[in-house]
């Protein structure tokens, strides 16, 4: 227990600092009256936070407590440290439970006695440190503990919003998996075979029409140097239109045929609603539809560029899609 007279001195410095007050031992005759001491406990109650006025004035020796209340104030005591001991306690074994629910292999549990029953028995412990009896109750706790913590905290919700975005991107790594022929072309490749059969029908044409030019009008070198660059143009011009972009693209959806593309929808609409929780669903079939559409062109795209189309012939603006 603090010395009286030091709590005296201590409330005479704290009281310096508010008001005017004479010598300390002028101060502590003061205190010993109570009509003085109940003023200045009033007045000192402005500034800080003080016990009631009984056990102020005990703690200042100003009134000796009666053997009864010091018995009390004992009992008070002993009750105060035995609870911080108890939750000292259980805060330890909060802690432990804690570090054993998040240790790798927390699900397989821990042998522990049980001086009940004098025995080793398997506990589980969840990861907020609560101890249960089976796998299952800790697979329960630790998953409802976690949605809360998902959706009632910052921390939660970067982290679910993170997740979500990390399931999206791989579910889109795998999209076309399901929408893959067993053997031949897919859709895109499809188009671009139908683009280049298309051209190169029309280049053999273009080539057969300038050697027939060279053969039957050329007059000199200059003329025949003429006719085959009037091939390289036609040539130029019937790739711009066999290989349109806007075409390939549009052509590369239809090869999917009405049945794949509402598969490749359903897949997007899947992956739309996991990622987007909580939008209504018809709006989410909409953007389905759109964004569907859009891996398709996607993929054309990306066709195209590996078979290395020349970037100037694109007629579409990619922007839009990237």
């Amino acid at each position: 227990m603090a010395n009286p007279n030091d709590n005296l001195r201590r409330l005479y410095q704290n009281g310096l600092k508010h008001f005017s007050l004479p010598d300390f031992d002028t101060f502590q005759q003061d205190m010993r009256d109570e009509e003085k001491r109940k003023r200045f406990y009033n007045n000192m109650q402005q500034a800080y936070s003080l016990p009631d006025f009984d056990t102020f004035s005990q703690d200042i020796g100003a009134v000796t407590p009666t053997p009864m209340q010091q018995r009390a104030f004992k009992m008070q005591i002993d009750e105060a440290n035995a609870r911080l001991k108890k939750q000292g306690e259980e805060f330890k074994q909060r802690m432990e439970g804690i570090e054993k629910g998040n240790r790798p292999g927390a699900f397989m549990g821990e042998r522990e006695f049980n001086p009940q029953t004098g025995k080793m028995e398997t506990h589980y412990y969840t990861t907020q440190g609560e101890r249960v009896g089976t796998r299952m109750e800790q697979s329960h706790a630790n998953t409802e503990y976690h949605n809360w913590w998902e959706n009632n905290t910052e921390a939660g919700k970067r982290s679910k919003e993170q997740r979500l975005q990390r399931e999206f991107d791989e579910k889109l790594s795998y999209l076309w998996q399901r929408h893959n022929p067993a053997e031949g072309e897919n859709a895109a490749e499809q188009a671009w075979s139908a683009a280049e059969s298309a051209y190169n029908a029309k280049a053999e044409r273009n080539r057969e029409a300038a050697n027939f030019n060279v053969q039957n009008f050329a007059m000199n070198s200059t003329d025949a140097v003429a006719f085959k660059q009037m091939e390289t143009v036609d040539n130029f011009t019937d790739r711009l239109t066999t290989h349109d972009m806007d075409v390939l693209m549009d052509n590369a959806w239809n090869n999917l045929g009405e049945e794949g593309q509402k598969s490749l929808i359903d897949d997007c609409y899947q992956m739309l609603r996991r990622r987007n929780p909580g939008v209504d669903d018809l709006v989410l079939y909409g953007k389905a539809k759109e964004f569907a559409r859009q891996q398709s062109d996607l993929r054309m795209y990306h066709l195209a560029v590996e078979k290395n189309l020349p970037k100037k012939l694109f007629k579409i603006r990619i922007e839009k899609m990237l």
